[in-house]
């Protein structure tokens, strides 16, 4: 624990794991939706197959159910359904097929959905390890079939909350994801299966605050996210739904540190064995005020930090120069170095971790408007052709292990006491490094590395366009460069750790 207080400007962060609804597989839409349907051809290509479905009316409400359906086919031979992504075609078979004309929203989508027969479940949670296994299913999948599934959940937002930006936050949900409040689409449905993500509620039109202390059901916004694991990108079992942690989180809107505190970089340079270092801090400061504010520039603020070592006693203070006021939908930058001695190096006998405590004030008022805590390491690191890795200048042999993100019978959502299990085995033999196969990992897993002394090789998804090894993706090679670019500015601190907030859960 940190010896000293910490300023918490406004900053809250609310977990959100808990009390969710849940529906596996699509949920079909009202009776006579349907277009017409037509026989002896086929649209579309790949999709998700459901099984003993009656006829085709029930099979083109299947799709028309789902956000990710353009087109369907029913097969009277075997009963089997097929709810599809594209809409390509027709060709001749003996089926009976058709493209459906998608309405603004599914019906689970809207606030008075009836969801009450759903079940109940805490995230993290991993919607298809519970069905029944069958060889006919796919082996690298575990003989579990895979499949598309909705969440719901009531979100109570205090009236103290007006004004300032709110996101939903997602450490990452498998497989493509699309999230909606109160019936309002909040994004482009998010096609990466590993990496995190932020979702802006206060920007929606329909968004609802209350002051009540107990928020009663018409005062509460209804968050409802489907997730399409119909298809995967990995060859092996990789789960679906909201498989990690997810957290609302409010700052000040025209002056802020980013959701994930991405807004702030620390790194260090001129390490010495003897524990000198340079530090140099870069602070990015986000304006995102929602549109109804949007009159002119935020204000300017003044970065001030304070350091404290691993026993959490105060180290240093400083202040950075001034950043200007970013426009709205922008962001101003500065960066501030200081030289420091007596550190204590993090290594992987001696894992040090230092946290540093940025505050953005107000030049003028010298307000406290957000603030955020960076935990990291001082150390130096070089690789050598023919000696390998030196760490502090020091060579190091390293001995690494690599495994997936899933955990046997546990299946995808994997509790953080099981990946500290994980580490401390490893640890246990003699193991220093953990590579990430193959995809970003939880970002528990590196915030427990950084405290056992591990060496983390954190890992994206391979290039391969949408069709990679291992299976397919909706990304095109540019969005998997922004996926790698998301990957370096949430792990680049490792920053889940303590945070310059409030934190308490909402039930």
């Amino acid at each position: 624990m940190l010896a000293a207080s910490r300023a918490e400007a406004g900053r809250e962060r609310v977990i959100a794991n808990f009390g969710w609804r849940h529906h596996l597989g699509e949920v079909p839409a009202p009776a006579g939706s349907c277009p017409s349907i037509e026989k002896g051809v086929n649209y579309g290509t790949g999709g998700t197959r459901h099984d003993n479905v009656a006829d085709a009316d029930a099979c083109c409400a299947l799709c028309s159910g789902s956000p990710g359906c353009k087109a369907w086919d029913w097969n009277p031979q075997n009963l089997q359904c097929w709810v599809k992504p594209d809409a390509t075609g027709p060709v001749k078979a003996d089926r009976y097929s058709g493209v459906v004309a998608k309405h603004e929203a599914p019906a689970p989508a809207s606030r008075g959905f009836n969801d009450s027969s759903w079940q109940v479940v805490d995230a993290p949670h991993d919607m298809l390890i519970g069905q029944k296994y069958n060889e006919t299913n796919a082996a690298s999948q575990g003989f579990l079939p895979r499949n598309v599934g909705w969440y719901r959940r009531s979100v109570c937002l205090p009236s103290a909350w007006r004004g300032q930006v709110v996101w939903f936050y997602l450490e990452g949900a498998f497989h493509v994801t699309t999230a909606w409040l109160n019936g309002q689409q909040l994004a482009p449905p998010h096609l990466a299966g590993y990496t995190s993500f932020a979702l802006r509620l206060d920007n929606s039109s329909n968004v609802t605050y209350t002051d009540s202390a107990a928020c009663t059901e018409a005062e509460a916004n209804v968050l409802a996210i489907y997730v399409d694991a119909s298809f995967g990108d990995g060859w092996w079992y990789e789960g679906g739904g909201l498989s990690r942690s997810y957290w609302l989180t409010t700052a000040a809107a025209s002056a802020n540190l980013g959701v994930d505190s991405a807004g702030v970089f620390a790194s260090s340079y001129g390490v010495t064995p003897g524990g000198g270092a340079t530090l140099n801090v870069s602070v990015r400061v986000s304006n995102d005020a929602t549109p109804a504010a949007r009159l002119g520039a935020g204000p300017t603020t003044v970065p001030a930090f304070r350091l404290f070592g691993p026993e959490g006693g105060l180290v240093a203070s400083f202040r950075g120069d001034a950043v200007p006021g970013a426009p709205a939908g922008g962001a101003s930058a500065s960066s501030v170095t200081q030289k420091l001695a007596g550190l204590s190096l993090w290594s992987v006998q001696t894992p040090a971790l230092y946290v540093l405590e940025t505050t953005l004030v107000d030049a003028s008022s010298g307000e406290a408007l957000d603030a955020v805590n960076t935990t990291f390491g001082f150390r130096s690191v070089a690789f050598d052709a023919d000696t390998g890795l030196w760490l502090n200048q020091r060579r190091v042999k390293v001995r690494g292990f690599c495994d997936h993100s899933n955990f046997g019978g546990v299946g995808a959502a994997v509790p953080d006491r099981v990946n500290l299990y994980r580490a401390q085995a490893l640890r246990s033999v003699g193991g220093n490094a953990w590579r990430m196969a193959h995809n970003p990992p939880v970002p528990s897993r590196l915030d427990i590395a950084d405290r056992l002394g591990l060496l983390i090789l954190d890992e994206n998804r391979d290039f391969g366009g949408q069709r990679q090894q291992g299976g397919t993706t909706p990304e095109s090679i540019a969005d998997e460069l922004a996926d790698v670019r998301a990957l370096v500015a949430r792990d680049r601190n490792h920053v889940r750790a303590p945070q310059a907030a409030r934190m308490h859960a909402q039930n």
